[in-house]
């Protein structure tokens, strides 16, 4: 055997020896630990830091989102409100100031109508959390008015009247499909009904308009 030459007596007696081993790349060297010493604590911190200020700022931009969907949809929804309290103001407007029986059924059938309909949306509203302001239950269209009572003056009330009331149902049923995406279950049923509600008083103008 020359010297320095490794010796294979280990292997010769135990054939299996490398089975008892430690590879080197597994082995640990001085001065290294697989848990990071406390030195890098202040990076552990900075990096949690981080984190929460990233959950912090996705937590508020979806705050804002939802926020500002239901505030879209407080808007439309009082659109919704507006619009029938136009049409209710028509309505008393055309039984005080009309002598023709076929606006006069017209404006009775609508201030049932919309009352009951704008009754029905309040309260999904309520029960959805969407506040509505008593400004638009009561609200008026100052041009609708100043038509009807120049109209009145000058002796043209039923063909004003006809007019600014086939218009607001136009544009009362135009908000109600606006507001129809972004409602609830329970308020596009509710938006469903006085829909048809709505189509059915705007048959009802066309055909007094044709006679």
């Amino acid at each position: 055997m020359q010297p320095n030459q490794p010796s294979n007596q280990t292997s010769k007696s135990n054939p299996y020896f490398f089975l008892n081993e430690t590879p080197e790349s597994t082995k640990s060297s001085p001065g290294k630990n697989l848990i990071p010493s406390k030195g890098s604590m202040k990076s552990r911190i900075i990096l949690v830091g981080f984190g929460l200020i990233f959950i912090i700022i996705v937590v508020i931009i979806i705050n804002s989102i939802m926020s500002g969907a239901k505030n879209g949809n407080q808007l439309t929804f009082a659109n919704v409100v507006q619009d029938q309290s136009i049409l209710l103001s028509i309505a008393d407007s055309g039984t005080k100031n009309s002598a023709t029986i076929p606006i006069l059924n017209l404006s009775g059938t609508t201030k049932l109508a919309i009352t009951r309909d704008q009754g029905q949306l309040l309260s999904v509203l309520s029960s959805s959390g969407v506040t509505i302001s008593s400004k638009d239950t009561k609200f008026q269209n100052p041009i609708v008015n100043s038509n009807l009572s120049n109209a009145l003056l000058n002796g043209e009330y039923n063909g004003a009247f006809l007019t600014n009331y086939q218009d607001s149902v136009n544009t009362y049923l135009q908000d109600i499909q606006k507001a129809y995406p972004g409602a609830n279950p329970s308020e596009k049923k509710v938006l469903d009904q006085i829909y048809n509600q709505g189509k059915l008083l705007l048959e009802g103008v066309k055909n007094i308009s044709s006679i």
